[in-house]
């Protein structure tokens, strides 16, 4: 009989699921050392606010980073240049 081991011999599985922080994606830490850094009620409530927007998000099965990618995609509009007007401007020999 082989004695137990800590890690099980199947641990590498794990590897590709996202970290958790008490039930939040582990991203909520940054709003939390946001407020450890400056603890005042403006940035708890700041903290708070990213905590529930992280929760309210993950409730509706959007991944943080593919909720900032979507925030991206509508801040910057549906048009994405090939080039950005300086390598445009750059590569013209006229």
């Amino acid at each position: 009989m082989e004695a137990p081991t800590l890690f099980p011999q199947s641990s590498w599985r794990d590897t590709a699921r996202p970290l958790r922080f008490f039930g939040f994606d582990a991203r909520v830490l940054l709003a939390l050392l946001l407020w450890a850094g400056h603890m005042r009620l403006e940035t708890f409530v700041l903290a708070v606010l990213g905590m529930t927007f992280f929760a309210l998000i993950e409730f509706f099965g959007i991944r943080p980073m593919a909720a900032l990618r979507y925030l991206k995609n509508f801040w910057l509009g549906p048009k994405r240049p090939l080039l950005s007007p300086y390598d445009a401007r750059r590569r013209c020999l006229c």
